[in-house]
């Protein structure tokens, strides 16, 4: 080989490695480009929340060109609600898909949803959430290094036991009954006769299967994604409460977002909640006939009945309403009434 040879091939070599060096930078900035997250929920896969969220990462996916990835972990495989709520303050969970009940403690309006018979309807409860109080609600969490997106979804919670079926208020006296763990839960249960016990929902199903407690309540959907009906035999419809969902960020994961992306997934989070709420009310309209194939035996209570627990109950909202502030409480009600006016 010719020294000019060489010469030429050295000169190719030396291109071709700063070449890989730039192939590997890009290679390398690129993949740093891309923000991965993880999403957290408690529900099943075949619950209408858990088939949203995976919605909710593919159309992330989709409209961020491949710049946002989240993968989601379900079935409380990243711990109870409350554990996840602790990361995601923290920061070392990033996004999460859930009930607000554990932090109400300290978050006290978000207590207004214990309040029994609150909403009248799937829809009054739409468009409060999406409204500017349900939006002060959520950006309310800041404080706690959360980024509230969206009330995700929601529904109402029904009664559940072992014992007997439920069709006067005096029926539930005595009945040993788990209640999410909220002080405004705790008491309501227990001024409607029943002895109530705070509880992490993933230790109910062998609470109950041991008897160790006698019954719970929870909406229908979940009652049957959970198979309550092994260990539940009567079910009665109360409607006594609203539970919404809501889709939370770490504000770690959230500020590490561009602006343009954060619009995204805003955008994406706004339009899954749609999704969501629609397949949860179709769910809901189809289970309880799929909850009495099972065995369940299914009582609905009666107004006047009805009427009785929401006289039991109103001392613990009246003293409740003082403790999560008595203007928030005027707001609430005051976007409850322009509702019903467009109604009548």
């Amino acid at each position: 080989m010719t020294s000019k040879s060489r010469r030429l091939l050295a000169k190719t070599l030396t291109g071709l490695a700063a070449a890989v060096v730039l192939l590997g930078g890009l290679s390398a900035a690129m993949a740093q480009d891309v923000k991965k997250a993880k999403l957290g929920h408690s529900f099943n896969d075949a619950h209408p929340r858990a088939v949203a969220m995976k919605q909710f990462a593919a159309n992330v996916e989709k409209a961020t060109g491949g710049k946002v990835l989240i993968e989601v972990y379900g079935n409380s495989a990243l711990g109870g609600e409350d554990k996840m709520l602790i990361a995601l303050q923290s920061g070392t969970q990033d996004l999460y898909m859930g009930a607000l009940a554990p932090i109400s403690a300290r978050k006290k309006e978000m207590q207004i949803f214990d309040f029994p018979f609150l909403f009248g309807s799937d829809a009054e409860a739409a468009y409060v959430l999406d409204g500017p109080v349900g939006h002060k609600m959520l950006d309310g969490l800041s404080d706690m290094n959360i980024q509230g997106l969206v009330w995700a979804g929601g529904a109402f919670r029904n009664m559940s036991n072992s014992k007997r079926p439920l069709t006067t208020m005096a029926d539930m006296k005595g009945l040993k009954v788990r209640v999410m763990q909220s002080p405004m839960a705790l008491a309501s249960f227990n001024a409607m006769g029943m002895n109530a016990v705070p509880m992490a929902f993933t230790e109910v199903y062998p609470a109950l299967e041991t008897k160790a407690l006698d019954g719970y309540e929870h909406p229908v959907v979940d009652m049957y994604a959970n198979k309550m009906f092994e260990v539940q035999k009567h079910l009665t419809i109360t409607n006594h409460v609203y539970t919404p969902v809501a889709l939370l960020g770490s504000k770690k994961w959230w500020s590490s977002l561009s602006p343009e992306q954060q619009k995204t997934v805003q955008k994406v989070a706004e339009e899954t909640r749609a999704y969501q709420r629609k397949e949860e009310l179709n769910q809901a309209r189809e289970v309880v006939s799929q909850l009495k194939a099972k065995g369940m035996l299914v009582t609905e209570m009666q107004a006047p009945e009805l009427e009785k627990i929401r006289a039991a109950v109103q001392a613990v909202i009246d003293k409740n309403t003082e403790t999560i502030g008595p203007d928030f409480a005027q707001s609430f009600y005051g976007e409850l009434k322009k509702f019903r006016a467009t109604r009548h």
